[in-house]
């Protein structure tokens, strides 16, 4: 190990505590994110159950779990399933990519899926790639894997907040335009061929008995794992943050007709817009999308409520103003109300920002 005793771990949320967006994605056809920072990469391979499950090796409590329930053995040849997590370019910089001195790292992870055999995984950052094999061994058992992978001496990831650093990529299947080169065992230009070249373990679209899942996953300095660094779930949360937040309790998945937050204002004229700035829980990688739901559970498209129940369907919002700073305003149109007519408006929000 060549890394702290804390803040070894270069994940958020590896222990897949964290899951804003809900607990349960079911006919999952395309790519998404669901639990926080894994982001699914489906492309016409089939339809899948995305969860946060409660198996998990001990130690752990839950794990990223992905099902597929409608098989499509006949991919095409661009067509792929993966998770990605990608990082803040920002945040590798001690990595000294792009240096003599480019440091070794190591990735540690918990897997358990149903078919044996190898899987490829892969680190890839300003067009540049590396990958390594790991093997399931025993099927429906959880399993640690531990890659290692060298400091990239001839290419650097970007000094950013806003562009995506790099990212590690699990491939689950691909069609023949990832799986016709070899493993890039050392770094090399990005190569399509190359990405899933290792994969033995029949494809996970191929049958719907058929799943994967995932925790523990670790990334840190040197040559060796060293054992998972827990973090409260405040911290986690806290972090994950950063990329997504919503006004909602935490366990509510956003919807509709659920009690928001509240605030008062006044129309500019009778048929005019309320400006309002509010602000967000923390700040933000950049400046979100942002998404207002209604109180009323009839509500439909990007609105608020007044709180009085008078024009659940009149709200309509147009966001304004969005920035990383911790605020927003927008904007709510109110029709036929008074100029000196004091609302009071009820909402919800989510904010996304994610790679």
């Amino acid at each position: 190990p060549a890394t702290p005793l804390s803040h070894r771990n270069m994940i958020i949320n590896g222990g897949m505590q964290i899951s804003q967006r809900g607990t349960s994605f079911t006919s999952v056809t395309a790519s998404a994110y669901h639990l926080d920072r894994f982001q699914t990469i489906l492309a016409s391979v089939g339809t899948y159950t995305v969860t946060q499950d409660t198996s998990a090796p001990a130690g752990f409590k839950n794990s990223y779990k992905i099902a597929c329930t409608g098989a499509n053995s006949s991919i095409g040849t661009g067509d792929a399933g993966v998770v990605y997590y990608y990082f803040e370019g920002q945040d590798v910089q001690h990595l000294q990519y792009n240096l003599s001195s480019a440091l070794t790292t190591t990735l540690s992870f918990w897997i358990k899926a149903k078919e044996t055999g190898n899987y490829q995984v892969n680190l890839v950052g300003n067009n540049r790639q590396i990958g390594k094999t790991y093997t399931v061994n025993v099927a429906d058992t959880w399993e640690k894997k531990t890659v290692t992978f060298a400091g990239d001496t001839g290419g650097d990831w970007s000094n950013s907040n806003y562009n995506t650093g790099g990212r590690i990529e699990w491939w689950l299947e691909g069609g023949t335009d990832f799986t016709t080169g070899a493993v890039p065992t050392s770094w090399e230009a990005t190569s399509t061929p190359d990405r899933n070249a290792g994969q033995t373990a029949q494809k996970i679209g191929n049958d719907t008995a058929n799943y994967w899942q995932i925790t523990g996953v670790q990334w840190e300095l040197g040559s060796n794992a060293t054992p998972f660094e827990h973090r409260s779930f405040a911290d986690e949360l806290d972090r994950c943050q950063r990329y997504y937040q919503k006004s909602f309790k935490y366990e509510t998945v956003p919807a509709h007709g659920e009690d928001g937050r509240y605030e008062s204002a006044t129309p500019y004229t009778t048929s005019g817009p309320m400006k309002i700035a509010i602000d967000l829980q923390k700040n933000m990688r950049g400046s979100p999308a942002v998404t207002f739901y209604a109180t009323s559970s009839s509500a439909s498209g990007s609105k608020i409520s007044s709180h009085d129940g008078s024009w659940d369907h009149n709200g309509t919002v147009s966001l304004t103003n969005a920035g990383q700073d911790g605020q927003f305003s927008f904007e709510a149109w109110h029709t036929g109300a008074n100029t000196d007519e004091t609302v009071l408006l009820s909402y919800n929000y989510v904010a996304e920002k994610e790679l």
